[in-house]
């Protein structure tokens, strides 16, 4: 993670596929820098942790034995809350 280029969300909630997409549309006519990902909630669990809960979960699997998909998930945990903007 590079403390230039923050990485923000914005959720919305009651948005349907088609209007997940014509958001995704607009944000890219208003700026064609941004990549907007939108995310089908039927294959993904999107959460907003607060440090503490980070921490947690990554005390937790640092006691594990890991996959690759938990070594993945650690490293991602420990990047984030190692990133200045974090703090």
């Amino acid at each position: 993670m590079n403390e230039d280029s923050p990485y923000w969300s914005i959720d919305v909630p009651g948005l349907d596929r088609e209007s997940a997409l014509e958001l995704v549309r607009l944000i890219v006519e208003q700026n064609a820098k941004l990549a907007p990902i939108p995310v089908d909630p039927h294959f993904f669990m999107t959460l907003h942790l607060d440090r503490e809960s980070v921490e947690v979960l990554r005390d937790s699997l640092r006691r594990d034995q890991l996959d690759h998909v938990g070594v993945s998930l650690l490293e991602a945990l420990e990047e984030w809350l190692e990133w200045p903007g974090s703090a």
